[in-house]
């Protein structure tokens, strides 16, 4: 192959790398449904395409390990942000679900009396009640009633409440040694 051609694919595979960075991004952020998996193979096909013997000078030899050494460190991290997915261990969705529970509406003239309108907990719960149903559904596990679901939270809020009025509560969905889901919470 020539000299150019094989710097045409180099800067070809940089753009790869860089979309695809952001399909896993846009994955991670709840914007695309599926992993880009597809995508990614079609990039390690490319990078094994060129083969080292073809890379003439030491400047395209730097370049292909630049984007080799890229491509490795985003695909571990990508593989460990889908693990702590899995797990329910990743931050971003930790931090969107303390969001919800922090987020409170302030009283107008329209809404409704603080006694009647829903809380943030009770929006919070809602939510995962679906995540939990999501991943159970996927899992095979069988889904509890909503509202029998929501009622044993709630009773362990509470408890968690009692033992420590001015802890902020967490909820986490983790695994347990069966591998299925469960609902912790806590308080720190």
């Amino acid at each position: 192959m020539a000299t150019d051609d094989i710097d045409v694919r180099l800067s070809q595979i940089e753009v790869q790398l860089e979309r695809l960075r952001t399909l896993y991004e846009q994955h991670f952020a709840g914007v695309l449904k599926r992993i880009p998996m597809r995508e990614h193979e079609l990039l390690r096909s490319a990078l094994r395409s060129i083969l080292p013997h073809e890379l003439k000078s030491t400047a395209m030899r730097f370049k292909h390990q630049t984007i080799k050494t890229r491509h490795i460190q985003m695909s571990n991290l990508w593989d460990k942000t889908l693990r702590e997915i899995e797990g329910g261990t990743y931050k971003r969705d930790l931090f969107l679900l303390r969001a919800k529970t922090a987020e409170s509406e302030p009283p107008t003239a329209q809404s409704p009396p603080p006694e009647k309108r829903p809380s943030g907990i009770t929006n919070q719960l809602e939510m995962l009640y679906k995540k939990y149903s999501e991943i159970a559904a996927a899992q095979k596990q069988k889904i509890p009633e909503k509202a029998a679901f929501l009622k044993t939270i709630q009773a362990q809020i509470e408890t968690q409440k009692e033992k420590n009025p001015k802890a902020k509560i967490e909820l986490k969905l983790q695994k347990d040694e069966t591998g299925k889901f469960q609902v912790k919470v806590s308080g720190q």
